[in-house]
């Protein structure tokens, strides 16, 4: 390598070094010490009930990751849609083996593709100094009704492909599928209320797999099961918190 291209190499290596430190350092700023602990007591949980009942390294690392998503996400941060459509990839394999095709459908149609988009969405909506997304205008009545009107079409339908598929438990599934189609549209747009859906997919998340364990006595998956339970209190976290982001954007924009 001649004597310019190394010199070249060297400038761009510590220009990608120093911008990566930064990002680093403004994401370790938005994130508070208690925050840090009380996620910490949630991954700690879930390791310790994984190992407890015998889970799969599968189930652990998913129920972890998902955790960790919805927290991110809840802070306005785009990194957690990533990891949010990671998470739901390895969550597929979960479901399969338990035969929740719904799940499995909803992941790989809607959440995985919903959440590659709010990657780009969010980061291209992201404020310039924190990189905190900025929450989107009120949606109008109109919008509201033609998405439900559609996402009540879509969850129809599926209801049917479902039925085709032998799923267990088809209405909770068809119920957790159609809300959830709601909750990540509503994710794309950067609209607060994508929690207080959310927060009813994690009910029926719940029933899901209450009727699972104990129709299988299978407690390998009590991480999985915990984990919804996690997802409600960081969901009503994530909705107050985005209330306040929409509360100090609107001063700043005065």
């Amino acid at each position: 390598m001649s004597e310019y291209n190394t010199s070249t190499f060297k400038k761009y290596y510590n220009r990608v070094k120093l911008i990566s430190w930064i990002y680093i350092k403004r994401f370790l700023q938005q994130i508070k010490w208690f925050e840090w602990l009380y996620m910490f007591l949630f991954e700690a949980t879930i390791i310790v009930l994984g190992c407890v009942f015998g889970s799969d390294a599968l189930v652990i690392i998913c129920s972890g990751l998902s955790v960790l998503a919805v927290f991110l996400t809840c802070k306005g941060i785009w990194v957690g849609a990533l990891l949010g459509a990671i998470q739901a990839f390895m969550y597929c394999f979960i479901c399969l083996n338990n035969q929740f095709y719904g799940e499995i459908i909803t992941n790989v149609v809607i959440s995985i593709p919903c959440y590659l988009i709010s990657v780009y969405t969010w980061a291209k909506n992201a404020n310039r100094g924190n990189k905190v997304v900025k929450v989107s205008n009120k949606i109008s009545w109109k919008e509201w009704l033609i998405s439900f009107v559609v996402v009540t079409a879509i969850t129809v339908a599926f209801y049917f492909i479902l039925d085709l598929l032998h799923t267990d438990n088809i209405v909770w599934s068809t119920i957790s599928l159609g809300i959830c189609i709601y909750a990540y549209y509503m994710m794309i747009r950067r609209c607060e209320f994508m929690f207080i859906l959310y927060i009813v997919a994690n009910v029926v998340g719940i029933m899901l797999w209450i009727f699972k364990i104990v129709d299988d006595k299978d407690v390998t998956t009590i991480p999985v099961f915990v984990r919804y339970f996690m997802f409600t209190v960081l969901n009503i976290f994530g909705f107050i918190n985005w209330l306040n982001m929409r509360k100090k954007q609107n001063v700043r924009n005065k």
